[in-house]
């Protein structure tokens, strides 16, 4: 029982994630935006 409620919060807890996931690279979408023309560009994760 313990095993299965264990696991039903993981699988929320994983939409929720990729639902906050989804919702940042929307808004980094919107910051990249130029003249209305989208010039989406890859994450550097070396300079963070």
């Amino acid at each position: 029982e313990a095993a299965l409620k264990d696991f039903e919060r993981g699988i929320a807890l994983t939409r929720q994630c990729q639902q906050s996931l989804k919702q940042a690279e929307l808004r980094v979408q919107q910051l990249l935006q130029h003249n209305g023309v989208e010039s989406l560009e890859d994450f550097d994760t070396d300079n963070t």
